[in-house]
This record gives C-alpha cells, sequence and structure tokens, in this order.
C-alpha cells in the first residue's frame, strides 16, 4: 500500500525591531554584532535553511527572516544554552521602550525563482 506524504513546508520567523531613526546607526552595529555572535551557531543547527536581515530604507527598522526545515527544529535552536543570551542589547532597548519588537511566524506557501 503506497502512503501519500505532504512535502513539509519551510517554517520563516520574521523578527522586526523598530527604532527612532536617530538610533538607527546603533541599531544596525548591534544586530550586525549579534548576527556575528550567532550566525555560526545557528548555521550548524539541524534543519536550519537560511538567515537574511534586512534594513528599512530610512534606516529605523531591522527585520530579520529566519528559515528552517521545521517549527520544531527553529524552537530546539532557540532553546539552547548558547542562545539564551543572544541579542541581550537588542532586548535591553525593547523592554526600556527604545525599541519596538515584532515576531511572526509563517509557513511557505509558494514561491518563484528567478
Amino acid at each position: 500500500m503506497t502512503q501519500e506524504t505532504k512535502p513539509q513546508r519551510p517554517f520563516t520567523v520574521m523578527v522586526r525591531f523598530t527604532v527612532d531613526p536617530s538610533d538607527k546607526e546603533e541599531l544596525m552595529e548591534m544586530v550586525t554584532m549579534m548576527l556575528m555572535e550567532i550566525g555560526p551557531f545557528m548555521a550548524s543547527q539541524q534543519g536550519f535553511l537560511g538567515f537574511r536581515s534586512h534594513q528599512s530604507l530610512d534606516g529605523s527598522t531591522v527585520v530579520n527572516y529566519l528559515q528552517w526545515q521545521s517549527q520544531d527544529d527553529h524552537e530546539r535552536c532557540m532553546s539552547s544554552p548558547e542562545m539564551e543570551s543572544a541579542g541581550d542589547g537588542l532586548m535591553e532597548w525593547v523592554e526600556s521602550g527604545r525599541a519596538k519588537l515584532g515576531v511572526e511566524t509563517f509557513h511557505m506557501i509558494s514561491t518563484i525563482e528567478g
């Protein structure tokens, strides 16, 4: 008997940091430092597909786009001791009200590539 299985859809996490435009340089420095710290670790994790960081044209918003083979892979990485203190400086900004944080999760439904 043949069993039909659905292909697994990648799991995507989008993390948005928004700051006052006067803080845009410091925001980019903090995001860059965070990526240098955690990038190699994340890249070595099971199910990791990729990470991209985007800055708005006015510099006040950074969106980090992470993709994993599954939500379980993402959650396993995020709960690791290595990720526990990642982005502490950015989280201090959020807690103090200096930055706004938004996190959304998605399953990919389609792609078009050139």
